[in-house]
């Protein structure tokens, strides 16, 4: 009996340990606040869901006068943190347009213009996570 009461001691913590910090998120600090998660339970959504998303990335991308001139398309992909009060953060370029870093000042700048999205959840409460989003830049 007393073998088995130092198992459960010893295992104890490491129980404890595997529910404070899961392997589904990004600790950027000590902080339950500033954790950034990249597996979810639930995606951050647009308003709308992801037909908004596409309409409100057409209406607001203006096309660089540069690469409308010199015939340049292609895509820009962004990351972005989404908080869980669902404001856009921490916006970056993953991978650039090559010749176009008009096109890449223009992704970050409709991304940083979004409204406010519907949080991700993880065990049901809203959390910060993690958001990555091709940027298409398309002559017709």
């Amino acid at each position: 009996m007393k073998s088995l009461f130092s198992f459960i001691v010893a295992i104890l913590p490491l129980f404890a340990m595997a529910q404070t910090q899961s392997k589904n998120e990004v600790v950027t600090s000590d902080t339950a606040e500033t954790r950034i998660f990249e597996q979810v339970d639930e995606q951050a959504e647009f308003p709308g869901g992801t037909p908004e998303l596409f309409k409100y990335l057409a209406n607001n991308i203006h096309y660089p006068e540069d690469a409308v001139k010199n015939n340049i398309d292609g895509k820009v992909y962004v990351s972005f943190i989404v908080t869980s009060a669902g404001k856009i953060e921490k916006v970056a370029i993953l991978r650039n347009m090559v010749n176009c870093s008009a096109c890449d000042q223009e992704a970050i700048r409709v991304i940083k213009n979004m409204p406010r999205w519907k949080p991700a959840k993880v065990n049901g409460k809203p959390v910060s996570s993690k958001y990555h989003l091709p940027i298409s830049f398309k002559l017709n």
